[in-house]
């Protein structure tokens, strides 16, 4: 299967490039849930490679033998931000080891956190390897060189021990054979890895999830990196950046280590997450681990889980044979019913694998007579690790619109109960008052979005027009049969003003929460007394 588009850049009103690409979402057992494009496609893991390098740093007793904490273990994980606490721990790390700058083989860059990286310019300082996003990585390729007795000045060699070592754990945890598994330089002169998605996903869930088959030793290295990278999110990335802000937002649910840029809807609803949660643990799921989804896959499919709920009930409801398209009919329903009065707020609105979503939002475009085609132009460069200098032809750009550039934001949310407009005001609210970036390069001052002139259109189809009616109502079909007509006819009395209902809505969502809450306190409060008679 091609790749899809994943991806479209405007210039203006006109398109300018699109990109393509694929995507991958499996559960803990390994099933799919989303998949776009060909996700076995073949490409290189990147820096989603280092909490796997980092394995062998423990399982070969490195880590205990130079007394490296959690801490160490993170920044072994991190793609770091070269802030001064990320050069410090580095810098320790190497000291422990008994060994030098000179040593490391990562090369030197600016740190990616702007404000350093202008600091030390204005200062006239020099960055070292240790402001090497990777030196963590290769601080601890070093101490497992040292353990194992392999050669230091070749530590980054594919041909190395500690790099054989870092290949089969690949090959371990994406259940690829060793032989199959094609290597190249990464950035950072370490080899990285081409695998397929499929077997990104695997690795991923079995550092997760070790498998009963690994190890002693292996089950516990994976459990000591996740939790050290739960535990020190600000040391696997750093200010601003987007692996550590998902990580501390979810409180230690996801560990991130990623290199994606975030979008307005995700943002949103990570947000939301975050927020309801602050409430009550229970009011929002954890879309990134299923056995903390509202529904998980065994809750909905298992045994004694809601499909076998549902057909009981129809069997109880239509027990005669001669009903059995009554069953039918009824099941869909049935099912749907099921499925909304367990799933959590969040997920009611933004959708789940079980429920599409009712919020869909388009692409944010450049407004074209508000933008005249101006960009400013940021330079990069790449590292030499030779001569730590920058390398011959190695130079980048990337361009970015002015700040106060508008764009345009479209969205349509259909088939929404009042309390769910009322979630959602509250998320649109956060865009309104700078509350959320968006991005990639905010370390670098990029992200910071603000809603304005929001305009709100609204038809209600039901058969009250009351948004204080927390019942949904059944359609009515001459009004439908209206709005139809007016909309062919670009009648714009189509829709009403929703913006009067924006208070309203927002008092139903909380009385709606009030409701969840109280009733969740007595539930607790009944068991209690169960347990206790």
């Amino acid at each position: 299967m091609p790749a899809k588009i994943i991806a479209k850049v405007y210039r203006g009103d006109v398109l300018e490039s699109c990109h393509h690409g694929h995507a991958l979402v499996i559960d803990g057992n390994g099933t799919e849930i989303l998949s776009i494009g060909n996700p076995k496609t073949v490409t290189f893991t990147r820096s989603a490679a280092k909490p796997f390098q980092a394995i062998p740093l423990i399982t070969s007793g490195a880590a205990d033998a130079f007394a490296f904490s959690d801490e160490e273990i993170a920044l072994a994980c991190a793609s770091h931000s070269g802030e001064a606490r990320h050069v410090r721990i580095a810098q320790l790390m190497i000291e422990r080891i008994g060994l030098t700058e000179a040593h490391l083989r990562c090369g030197a860059h600016l740190p990616f956190y702007e404000k350093e990286a202008e600091r030390m310019q204005r200062a006239g300082e020099y960055p070292t390897q240790f402001h090497n996003n990777c030196s963590g990585k290769h601080a601890g390729m070093l101490a497992t060189a040292r353990q194992i007795g392999a050669d230091l000045a070749t530590y980054d060699s594919k041909e190395n021990p500690v790099q054989q070592l870092i290949l089969k754990t690949i090959s371990d945890f994406s259940q690829i054979p060793f032989s199959k598994i094609k290597t190249a330089i990464d950035g950072c002169a370490a080899p990285n890895f081409a695998i397929p998605l499929t077997a990104m996903a695997t690795a991923v869930i079995s550092l997760i999830l070790p498998p009963n088959h690994f190890d002693r030793k292996t089950r516990e290295a994976c459990a000591r990196i996740v939790n050290a990278m739960k535990s020190f999110p600000e040391l696997v990335g750093g200010s601003e950046r987007l692996d550590t802000l998902l990580m501390q937002a979810t409180e230690g649910r996801i560990i991130s280590k990623v290199g994606a840029e975030s979008s307005f809807k995700g943002a949103m609803r990570s947000r939301l997450e975050s927020f309801l949660r602050g409430i009550d643990v229970k009011l929002a799921a954890n879309p990134a681990v299923e056995a903390e989804w509202s529904i998980t896959n065994e809750r909905l499919n298992g045994r004694n889980g809601i499909k076998e709920e549902v057909e009981q009930e129809l069997k109880r409801l239509y027990p005669k044979d001669e009903q059995a398209s009554q069953r039918v009919g009824k099941k869909d329903e049935l099912l749907t019913q099921a499925i909304l009065a367990e799933t959590d707020l969040v997920s009611r609105l933004f959708g789940s694998p079980w429920l599409s979503s009712k919020f869909q939002i388009r692409d944010l475009t450049v407004l074209p007579d508000a933008w005249f085609g101006q960009y400013q132009e940021r330079d990069g460069v790449a590292i030499d690790r030779d001569t730590e200098t920058a390398a011959d032809g190695k130079l980048y750009d990337f361009q970015v619109v002015p700040a106060g550039t508008p764009f345009q934001f479209h969205a349509i949310v259909e088939n929404a109960e009042n309390w769910e407009l009322g979630l959602l005001m509250i998320g649109l609210h956060q865009f309104e008052t700078e509350q959320i970036p968006l991005g990639g390069g905010r370390s670098r001052g990029l992200g910071v979005v603000k809603l304005e002139n929001l305009e709100m259109k609204w038809f209600d189809a039901r058969s009250t027009t009351d948004p204080k009616k927390t019942a949904l109502q059944k359609t009515d079909p001459e009004k439908l049969m209206s709005y139809l007509s007016k909309l062919v006819n670009d009648d714009s009395s189509a829709y009403e003003d929703a913006s009067k209902y924006r208070k309203q809505w927002v008092e139903q969502f909380i009385n709606h929460l009030q409701t969840l809450i109280e009733s969740s306190h007595q539930e607790e409060n009944r068991r209690s007394a169960t347990q206790n008679t």
